[in-house]
């Protein structure tokens, strides 16, 4: 009588002999430091995870430096916001990419406060418009409020804030990189 065999066994005998090429191992080895990294970056923010002991974690995940510098980076940067404190960022940032060579934190730092700048004067066109539309319904009064956060002009002013302020910030790091 023949042997049944699970599904796995049968999955094992097929793929016995399949091998990963160099371009199949390299992109394996992308995806799993960036998804060590990714953690990292939510541990630091999170307040779980100390500049230091990120930067020994860092050092313990395995694969290039260049790459993993490059995959913080770009954690980092996409987790800045227009809209948060992003001082532990800017300063890791600082840390990490920065030897001390350029001002690279007080560059940043300029670059937020005039995106906040943008970001109130704008703010204030949209809040302007939205109460003559809220008006033109037949709603006034002193107390009335908009609350920008709920509308459409307003999500769309921070979507669009948000994406300016990662490509002034990689922008400026690409330059400090080629200075440095």
């Amino acid at each position: 009588m023949a042997k049944i065999k699970s599904a796995i066994e049968l999955a094992m005998e097929k793929t016995a002999n399949l091998t990963m090429d160099e371009e199949e191992k390299r992109s394996f080895e992308k995806n799993e430091i960036r998804s060590r990294i990714k953690g990292l970056v939510n541990r630091y923010l999170e307040g779980m995870v100390r500049d230091e002991s990120l930067m020994k974690e860092l050092a313990n995940i395995k694969g290039e430096d260049r790459l993993k510098k490059s995959t913080l980076l770009e954690e980092l940067i996409g987790e800045l916001s227009i809209e948060k404190d992003n001082k532990g960022i800017l300063r890791l940032i600082e840390t990490i990419f920065s030897q001390g060579s350029t001002n690279l934190s007080g560059q940043m730092e300029d670059l937020e406060k005039a995106l906040k700048e943008e970001k109130k004067k704008r703010e204030e066109s949209i809040k302007k418009d939205l109460l003559l539309r809220i008006k033109a319904m037949g709603i006034s009064g002193d107390a009335l409020k908009i609350n920008i956060e709920a509308w459409e002009e307003g999500k769309r002013l921070f979507e669009e804030l948000n994406i300016l302020y990662r490509e002034k910030a990689q922008k400026l790091l690409e330059n400090v990189k080629k200075t440095d």
